[in-house]
């Protein structure tokens, strides 16, 4: 787990700590706005549930998770880590949705007018746009 190397105790601390802001904010979402774009996960499936996601709603959480990871490395002044993590979590790992998702967090955090769940709300609209336009012209990501 790398609990003798600071910088990777620090990114796990960070990373589980922010399951206790995401998850209850995602699980307020209106009924069934998650299911709605479930189509998006089989995609990722065979590179999910080998890190242990094993159906849309974990997945959707760990973007989140981890756009939250990329935005505190930006406010902690290291654009070199986070650059790093936004790289692995997409390239290594198929995070595909962060950049989408950092778009609506940065929002929220040029203006604290705009709360929070309207930001994951919104990621989450635009993704479900996306699910839906995948389902009427049968391509696939």
């Amino acid at each position: 787990m790398g609990f003798a190397n600071i910088s990777r105790i620090n990114e796990l601390s960070i990373h589980e700590f922010g399951h206790s802001f995401v998850n209850p904010v995602i699980d307020q979402l209106p009924v069934g706005m998650i299911e709605t774009s479930t189509n998006l996960y089989e995609p990722l499936r065979p590179s999910m549930e080998p890190q242990g996601y094993a159906n849309w709603l974990s997945c959707v959480y760990e973007h989140f998770v981890r756009a939250g990871e990329v935005m505190i490395a930006q406010k902690m002044g290291s654009k070199a880590d986070a650059d790093r993590l936004l790289n692995s979590y997409i390239k290594e790992r198929n995070f595909i949705y962060l950049p989408l998702i950092l778009q609506e967090l940065r929002k929220y955090d040029q203006n604290r007018n705009y709360p929070y769940l309207k930001a994951v709300e919104s990621a989450i609209i635009r993704i479900n746009k996306i699910a839906q336009k995948i389902k009427r012209t049968g391509n696939s990501l």
